[in-house]
């Protein structure tokens, strides 16, 4: 994976959590349950920046790291929503959306 690939992955990522807000609105209001998973997606986002801006060109392990933080982003957030034992439809909601965006980033290739 090339330097151009893993731009359009974050640049993808970085639009992530305004989609994921736009979908919590869809029924006017941000519910506890949907903050607390769109907090925990954004801090794994930030390690996911942070691999980015610290892999000093080394791509291959970059490609790598980043693999590996979009399977936990996608298992964390899982793990938030289910974290009271119940997935409410606005948790299911916003974990469709995440799925989706994340599989398009995982899918960008060279």
């Amino acid at each position: 994976m090339n330097v151009s690939v893993i731009r359009q992955k974050v640049m993808k990522a970085k639009d992530l959590i305004g989609k994921l807000k736009k979908v919590a609105l869809e029924d006017g209001e941000i519910s506890e349950e949907e903050r607390v998973l769109i907090v925990n997606i954004g801090k794994n986002l930030e390690n996911y920046f942070s691999i980015v801006k610290n892999a000093e060109g080394d791509v291959l392990s970059q490609n790598e790291e980043l693999h590996i933080m979009e399977k936990r982003i996608l298992q964390d957030a899982h793990a938030t929503a289910l974290s009271d034992g119940m997935m409410s439809d606005n948790e299911k909601s916003l974990l469709a959306e995440l799925i989706k965006i994340m599989q398009e980033i995982s899918e960008l290739r060279e």
